[in-house]
Formats: C-alpha cells, structure tokens, sequence
C-alpha cells in the first residue's frame, strides 16, 4: 500500500505520520521519500551569496529588496488593471 500526502517541513524538522484506520496494526515496514517542490526564491537567491560577498549585502537583505520589487510590481500591476 501507498500513502502519498504533501507536507511543509517545519522549523524543528520533525514530521508526525499519521495512517488511515484501515491500516491494521501491528509491525510494518515504512519507506520515506522526499520529493522536492520547484525551488523557493530564497534557494535561487543562495545562488548569489558569492555575487555578494564583499558587497555589504546580506542574504536576508538581499530577499527583503525583492519582496519590496515585488511589491512594488504588484502595486503597478494593480494600478494598471484599475485603469
């Protein structure tokens, strides 16, 4: 049997496998496979952490600037559709 379910990997990284009550109890042999989704704009941006080394800019400072482009653009985006 197969048990397929998309979970957020927490802080402490500790994950609770809860199984249908049709599953019957007793010793059973668990496999765990973790598939990575598309990667998040904060693992592409570690990409340039030697872009920015030396520079006077963080990582975090880095991802604060494009949320704020983000922002900026979905302001506009915005404004444009209002028109």
């Amino acid at each position: 049997m197969t048990i397929e379910q998309t979970v957020e990997i927490p802080a402490d990284h500790r994950l609770t496998i809860e199984v249908p009550p049709e599953i019957p109890t007793g010793r059973a042999k668990a496999a765990l496979t973790l598939t990575f989704e598309a990667p998040t704009l904060r693992d592409k941006a570690k990409s340039f952490r030697g872009i920015l080394k030396g520079r006077g800019i963080s990582l975090d400072r880095f991802m604060e600037m494009q949320r704020e482009d983000k922002a900026m653009e979905d302001e506009t985006d915005e404004k444009a559709a209002r028109q």
